[in-house]
């Protein structure tokens, strides 16, 4: 037998790591610096910006083009420039328009708009110079505000986060002005810091232009690198006056009825207390006391025909702020720690979250010093009577559960870290009821962003004692201007139990790559801003290296610099079930644990131009499925009704087709939906999801008005209906009152 010479193997990596560290070791050398003089004065917002504080001499000008091209100054400039008062931060924007007046695009006068498809000036300050997490800040011309919180050098945000800062817009002939004021209070710093990082961009629909102080190029968005940053130069370190105290009262009030189990209605009063309190500058520590969440958006249903649970997102508002921090280990689709395991439990028959009364929790997160951020969260839920029933009818309770995850995250050179996460949960009603997870994770990035990677382990314990408990893995991607490469490789094993985690398949070896190969035609009068092409393996093997899952995808998609997109696909599959499963989704006949499928499947999809009015987007995909055939159809129709808001329609079509015995279907969602905003301050939403999956129809009405900020009242309406008789299932109406003092 030939002997391994391992130099073969070790010699590649040691070369391959060496490049990575020496990229990382390379700093960025920025010469775009914007001084932050103090004043003491209080500007009033009336954004004209004609108070004498704004003649400075700084001013963050000369914007580059991000978008349709990165060449070069942008059409349309911005000038914006910063002062500071012990309160608060200032600033202050002219956005003027290429060619006079310009018809302003935004999606709603609704809060918490994201930047594709809105007119807007955006503001990210990396208040620690870590270029990993950021605070985010948005306004368009209309006066409308987003704020949100980014982490991972750009790769993850969340815009679910809501603090309290002001700003005032003018239009006018030639340009917009804005003027902006965010209290230290809401920000997280180092207190001796004297410079912080910015990232200064517009986006600018009518132009079809993107822009940024410092130049990004092309194959980012303005938002999704933190290292191409400017300065801010503070003239003193700024400071807060007081420690910030927020509480945050709140009381939700109505009644609901449970038409399948008992007629009578079950009447609410809910009081609630929040507090967010500032230990220093850097760290918060978040209070919870009987909080009720009905007031956040109903999530969007899906029209689920995979053998895996679905994902969806959190947005619920204590889990927010530092969230990263529990959440970011592992990859998107198999994490250690999922925040929506607290609280929540998914219902099948529905396909909707059922809420678990939440007694209680504390969060204790920031930044205490310049190389270590630390997240403590301990959540108690109550314990609920009959919750579980099994085949005989017979009904036992869900135990009372405390939820105690504990995490930290150590900056390595410019723009790395290495995190440790320690997840408990336990039975407060027995010593043997517990499930505990432990995880590491090392989060690498080059300076200048071509080069980030994951690695990670973690292992889980409960009472039941528990081998080849463990998952591990990594990933790496490659970016620039004309080549994305992502590539991974994962292992989860059978007794790998993260109950307070996301992990839809465990026992499983997964391998793929996603090599994106762009190209940009250089003509100047061109319909085309780019081409991608994508050919990707994927391989899913079983604890004994056999393969459960194999695919081989090829893509084209073709992007027009008008912002319309035209995709077509083709994939090979092969499958073999680890379990009996029917893919009908009908109930019918399963095919049965071991059985292998080969099959193929071609798709065409696009999207049109998003700065219509108009707008819609499509795919169509056709191809074998299983041991039959599968038809499948989605996307949506938008309207825009500027600026008060917009009606759609989401539709997800599944026409499965198995031959006898196995069972055919039918699968639909359809989602129509109205979002309007009668003003900056009251907004109205209502959505409709039939669901013939689960042969439910939900309903989803809710009114909310901010009469202060932070401050809201709202109204909800739920209804769901069984399809089958189009009898009420459960119907709900809640008021909820929040004041923040």
């Amino acid at each position: 037998m030939r002997q391994l010479d391992l130099s073969t193997m070790v010699m590649p990596y040691c070369f391959f790591m060496l490049i990575f560290l020496s990229n990382m070791l390379v700093a960025q050398k920025t010469r775009y610096e914007l001084q932050v003089p103090q004043i003491g004065e209080t500007i009033a917002l009336d954004g004209l910006l004609n108070e004498k504080a704004w003649q400075v001499k700084s001013v963050a000008n000369n914007f580059y083009r991000n978008f349709p091209d990165d060449k070069g100054l942008a059409k349309a400039q911005t000038e914006v420039r910063m002062v500071f008062n012990d309160k608060y931060l200032y600033i202050g924007a002219i956005l003027y328009n290429e060619s006079g007046f310009q018809n302003y695009t935004i999606t709603s006068l609704k809060r918490d708009f994201q930047l594709q498809g809105n007119d807007a000036l955006l503001i990210l300050l990396d208040t620690y110079n870590d270029q990993t997490n950021a605070f985010g800040f948005m306004v368009n011309p209309f006066g409308v505000q987003s704020e949100f919180l980014g982490s991972r050098g750009g790769a993850d945000f969340d815009y679910s986060w809501d603090d309290k800062w002001m700003s005032k817009v003018i239009k006018e002939k030639e340009k917009w002005t804005v003027e902006i004021a965010i209290p230290f209070s809401t920000l997280r710093f180092d207190p001796n810091k004297t410079e912080w990082k910015v990232v200064l961009g517009r986006n600018n629909i009518d132009a079809n232009e993107r822009s940024s102080w410092v130049p990004i190029a092309r194959n980012f968005q303005l938002f999704e690198d933190f290292g191409k940053a400017g300065k801010m130069i503070w003239e003193a370190a700024p400071r807060l006056r007081k420690q910030r105290v927020d509480w945050t009262p709140s009381v939700t009030t109505g009644g609901s009825q449970a038409f399948d189990e008992r007629q009578n209605i079950d009447l609410t009063f809910r009081p609630s207390l929040d507090a967010k309190i500032g230990l220093n500058s850097a760290l918060n520590l978040d209070l919870t006391l009987n909080p009720d969440f009905s007031q956040v958006e109903v999530d969007e249903q899906q029209a689920n025909i995979s053998r895996f649970e679905p994902f969806f997102p959190e947005k619920r508002q204590f889990f927010i702020e530092n969230g990263d921090l529990f959440s970011s280990y592992g990859f998107p689709d198999s994490r250690p720690f999922f925040s929506r395991r607290i609280g929540l439990v998914y219902n099948e028959r529905t396909g909707l979250f059922d809420a678990i009364p939440i007694i209680g929790g504390a969060k204790l997160s920031g930044k205490p010093n310049e190389h270590w951020r630390i997240g403590v969260l301990s959540v108690q839920t109550a314990r609920l009577k009959d919750f579980y029933q099994n085949a005989d009818g017979e009904s036992s309770d869900l135990p009372s559960y405390n939820y105690t995850s504990i995490s930290s995250q150590h900056q390595l050179f410019e723009r790395s870290n290495l995190s440790g996460l320690i997840v408990n949960k336990q039975s407060l009603e027995s010593n043997n009821d517990f499930n505990r997870t432990w995880a590491l994770q090392a989060n690498l990035a080059s300076s200048n962003n071509k080069w980030t990677s994951k690695i990670f382990a973690s292992q889980t314990f409960s009472a039941q004692e528990e081998i080849n408990n463990g998952m591990y893995g990594g990933n790496l991607l490659y970016n620039t201007r004309n080549w994305w490469v992502l590539s991974a490789l994962r292992r989860i094993e059978d007794g790998y139990n993260a109950e307070t985690g996301f992990i839809p398949r465990k026992g499983t070896w997964t391998f793929f790559t996603f090599p994106n190969y762009i190209i940009y035609p250089k003509s100047e009068k061109r319909l085309i801003n780019n081409i991608l092409f994508t050919i990707s393996p994927f391989f899913e093997l079983d604890t004994d290296f056999k393969v459960l899952d194999r695919s081989f995808q090829q893509f084209i998609e073709v992007n027009f610099d008008n912002t319309a997109q035209f995709g077509v696909e083709a994939k090979q599959w092969y499958t073999r079930l680890q379990d009996g499963f029917d893919p009908s989704s009908s109930g019918g006949l399963n095919l049965q644990e071991g059985d292998a499928f080969y099959y193929n499947s071609y798709a065409i999809s696009f999207i049109s131009n998003r700065r219509k009015l108009f707008s819609f987007s499509s795919k169509l995909d056709y191809g074998t499925y299983f041991n039959g055939q599968k038809w499948s159809f989605n996307g949506d129709f938008q309207y825009r009704i500027q600026p008060y808001g917009s009606v759609s329609l989401q539709f997800d079509s599944h026409f499965i087709d198995l031959p006898l015995p196995y069972s055919s279907n039918e699968v639909f969602l359809v989602g129509p939906r109205l979002d309007w905003a009668f003003s900056k301050n009251l907004f109205f939403s209502f959505l409709v999801q039939y669901n013939n999956l689960i042969d439910n129809v939900n309903v989803n009405a809710r009114l909310q008005w901010r009469f202060r900020p932070v401050s809201d009242i709202f109204l909800v309406y739920t209804d769901n209906y069984n399809t089958n008789s189009w009898q009420v299932r459960n119907r709900a109406l809640m008021l909820k009152i929040k004041y923040l003092l």
